[in-house]
């Protein structure tokens, strides 16, 4: 998750940057050396995969997000969950908090800088693919790169959905 996370938000830090020459080559090197040492982690990955199979789109939308599991706090939640805890709630606990909602919505008030643009690609991206088989990002992945067919709960992409809004 965290490193599907980071695509977005490095994308955007390098292009608003203007390093997208100067990073190419320590880039390109950076996935060489990625790719080498994640080798050897193919073979049992490939072994599980086979034993196991994939998740099911079922199994994937039943540990999906639905937006509404960002307004619903546990009911063991000291502050919130009296007067928030009372909707159904996901197998994933999203609710961010009310303050760190309204801190971040402070960040992203213009003007904004290319930092900020970026974690809040990174915080809408990680939002979406929380949602799983509820929404956009995720369906895509999930048919076009095979690890991605492996997660079984995209809802717990919301931990990243939580450091994009403290980051911001």
């Amino acid at each position: 998750f965290l490193a599907a996370s980071l695509v977005p938000v490095g994308g955007v830090l390098a292009i608003g940057a203007g390093r997208i020459k100067r990073a190419a080559n320590p880039l390109a090197a950076g996935v060489v050396l990625a790719t080498a040492l994640m080798l050897p982690m193919r073979v049992p990955y490939a072994h599980a995969r086979q034993e196991l199979g994939e998740r099911s789109p079922s199994e994937v939308k039943f540990y999906s997000s639905q937006p509404h599991d960002y307004l619903v706090a546990q009911r063991s939640n000291a502050f919130w969950g009296e007067m928030l805890g009372r909707g159904a709630h996901g197998s994933e606990d999203a609710f961010p908090g009310v303050l760190t909602v309204a801190l971040a919505l402070v960040a992203l008030w213009p003007p904004l800088s290319i930092p900020r643009i970026a974690y809040a690609a990174g915080l809408f991206f990680a939002f979406d693919v929380s949602l799983g088989s509820h929404g956009l990002v995720f369906p895509v992945l999930y048919r076009e790169i095979a690890p991605f067919r492996g997660l079984r709960a995209p809802g717990r992409m919301s931990m990243l959905v939580g450091l994009s809004l403290s980051v911001l």
